[in-house]
């Protein structure tokens, strides 16, 4: 296996709010289940002679701690968003610009390029207004099982022929 920078991969993502919240919604599912089978193995012998991995155990007990912390933490801040707008809003405004300096600061170094920068910080705020439910709901939902996101399709010819629009040297 070779890493390709500049492979191009065609895939159905979704190009609309719906879509992409509904296609969240279902991984939001699926890592609260993952992580409910994982606890399962967490801390028994997962094998006979198996000596149990403490990494691995630190990682998993995490996951299961922060999946309900961090959805109590915004419940707390939407309480405080009541109480306390403008300090709010002002100190969720900052969150938004540190949590999107570094993977700036990432793609700016990898690729020499100002893009990050314009799209990093909207798409934080983005995810602050219009996604922050996404994880409490799959949290709350996750016994239910449909994909949500069949059919919405996208129609395969279209995007084929926008790849090779984009990227002449393919198909």
């Amino acid at each position: 296996m070779v890493y390709q920078k500049r492979a191009v991969v065609l895939t159905k993502i979704p190009d609309a709010y719906r879509g992409l919240s509904k296609m969240l919604l279902r991984w939001a599912r699926s890592n609260v289940r993952e992580c409910l089978v994982m606890a399962g193995f967490l801390y028994g012998r997962f094998r006979r002679g198996d000596s149990g991995s403490g990494w691995l155990r630190l990682a998993g007990t995490l996951e299961l701690v922060f999946l309900p912390l961090t959805e109590a933490l915004k419940f707390a801040l939407l309480l405080n968003l009541l109480f306390h707008p403008l300090v709010t809003f002002r100190v969720m405004l900052l969150g938004c610009a540190v949590s999107a300096i570094l993977p700036a600061i990432i793609y700016q170094s990898r690729q020499r390029g100002f893009y990050a920068y314009k799209w990093a910080f909207s798409y934080a705020i983005f995810w602050v207004m219009g996604l922050f439910w996404i994880s409490s709901w799959g949290l709350c939902s996750a016994g239910c099982s449909g994909w949500l996101t069949r059919g919405l399709g996208v129609q395969p010819a279209r995007v084929v022929l926008a790849a090779v629009k984009e990227h002449p040297g393919v198909g």
